[in-house]
Order: C-alpha cells, then structure tokens, then sequence
C-alpha cells in the first residue's frame, strides 16, 4: 500500500512541474527551459539559466536543470502551427492576437495574472510562434 502512495505522490509531482509542456504539444522546434541552476551549456538570463533543447533530447537535458521556473517552446509561425498548439492545450481561438494567454486543462499548473488563473502564453512574433509555460520567460 505505501508504494501505491510514493506512485500517486510521484505522479502528481510530474503534472505539476513545468516540464510537461513537450509530452503535450509532441512537436518538433526549440525548447528552452529556464532553471535556477545546470551544468550544461546555458545564456544567463540574470535569475535563471536558460538552456536550449529539441523535443528528442528533452527529458535528459531537463533531468540536469535544478528548479526549473519554466518552458518555451519555439518554431516559424503558421497559421497551422497556431491551430495546433491550440488544439494540443485545449485553448479557444487566439483571435489572430499577437500575445495571447489562458488556462489550459491539459497542463496544471499556472500563476495568477490579475486574479486570473494562466498557465500558456503564446506569442506570435517575427515569423515565430513561442509557447510558454506557465508564462513565457525571457524575451520574444
């Protein structure tokens, strides 16, 4: 019965870190995650580092970040990309918005913003679509 409960314990822990955003989306592009500390390749970014990587290597290069704040994703803008990110998290219709925000079901975990729950922000910018989560962290 007490590994049943390290299993759920475990489980939980998993939905709620800011690491699940590629096992939702499943697409190819760039993620960079933003973690406290890491001993591989990194820009410092001033309160964290940020570490690039592709959807394959993801899970190996996230297992050598130490708290983690967050995760964005990165490819060329299309109209069909958009779709599919919004399909992929569940979220309404962007309204064609540069920056746009919401809550998505399929991650968990999210931050208040004006006594709003968001957990994604997409930004559509210079030919690239950006997805971050809980909240795109750098700049765009």
């Amino acid at each position: 019965m007490k590994k049943i409960y390290l299993l759920l314990i475990f489980l939980v822990f998993l939905q709620v870190r800011p690491t699940n955003l590629p096992n939702v989306l499943t697409l190819e592009g760039d993620y960079y995650i933003y973690c406290v500390s890491t001993t591989l390749p990194n820009v410092d970014c001033g309160e964290f580092k940020r570490v690039k990587t592709s959807l394959a290597e993801f899970d190996s290069v996230i297992s050598q970040c130490k708290n983690i704040k967050g995760v964005t994703y990165v490819a060329k803008f299309s109209q069909t990309v958009l779709q599919e990110v919004l399909s992929k998290l569940n979220l309404a219709n962007s309204n064609n918005e540069e920056i746009t925000y919401g809550y998505s079901n399929k991650l968990n975990r999210g931050i208040y913003i004006n006594g709003v729950e968001v957990n994604v922000q997409i930004a559509c910018v210079r030919e690239q679509i950006y997805v971050g989560y809980p909240i795109l962290l750098g700049s765009y």
